[in-house]
């Protein structure tokens, strides 16, 4: 979105953010689903207080590939689908464009808001460890050879992170998500801003409250992707999602 006339632009290189992610290796997510054609007035909200994070094109959006991984009988979706608190997802995240390393990451529920995510760097068509967050699967009495590629979710980004470098703002948009079941697009209108930091956005929120009667709103990428893909699976947690904005 080369296009988006934001006042005062502070921008700070992708490469940098992948560095520092470290910040955010335990922290707490905070989402919120807004409509499309309040994304500019939302950026140039935050733009005092946050840095815009660009590719090496200098483009504020980054295009992503998300592979989740689940077991045959989609063990990971089924403990959010419940709501077990300890739970984890596994994925690999292409950064694409200019910028166009690929991670696998291990996201570690550890409440209802708090969140860990482990990652290692994928070189080439390097092998996986078979061993790889073996630590993490045992619990749930898995080894990484009982995970297959389930879902690809691609979708458009917009990084920003604050001046302190305490907190994290994505902006998630034109989102698509294949399977061997098919293809859909979903949430064409809307954008999902996500905070992460160690302490709820009483800043944000208010801000999206009062302009836009936005409140906070859980949402999974994987699992609501799943659902659209697999007509069979239960959805009742996110039927609010479905009736509101699918």
């Amino acid at each position: 979105m080369k296009s988006l006339q934001i006042k005062n632009l502070k921008k700070i290189n992708l490469k940098e953010l992948v560095k520092n992610d470290s910040f955010f290796s335990a922290r707490k997510e905070y989402k919120f689903i807004i409509q499309k054609k309040h994304m500019l007035d939302v950026l140039n909200f935050l733009r005092d207080d946050f840095c815009f994070v660009v590719a090496d094109d200098d483009s504020l959006t980054s295009a992503y590939e998300s592979v989740y991984l689940d077991t045959e009988d989609y063990l990971f979706f089924n403990l959010h689908r419940v709501g077990k608190l300890k739970r984890i997802k596994i994925r690999t995240r292409l950064y694409k464009g200019g910028f166009g390393d690929q991670f696998i990451e291990c996201k570690k529920k550890l409440s209802s808001l708090k969140v860990e995510k482990y990652r290692y760097k994928i070189e080439g068509d390097q092998i996986l460890d078979p061993d790889l967050f073996e630590g993490e699967l045992l619990k749930h009495g898995l080894k990484f050879a009982d995970l297959k590629k389930e879902t690809t979710v691609n979708y458009n980004r917009i990084n920003l992170i604050s001046n302190d470098l305490s907190e994290k703002v994505t902006l998630d948009f034109d989102l698509n998500a294949q399977n061997q079941n098919g293809e859909v697009s979903f949430l064409g209108n809307y954008f999902i801003l996500e905070v992460k930091s160690r302490s709820f956005p009483k800043k944000i929120a208010k801000f999206l409250k009062t302009n836009y009667r936005v409140q906070e709103n859980g949402f999974s990428k994987y699992c609501i992707a799943l659902c659209l893909l697999n007509k069979d699976l239960k959805k009742a947690k996110w039927k609010h999602i479905f009736k509101k904005y699918l």
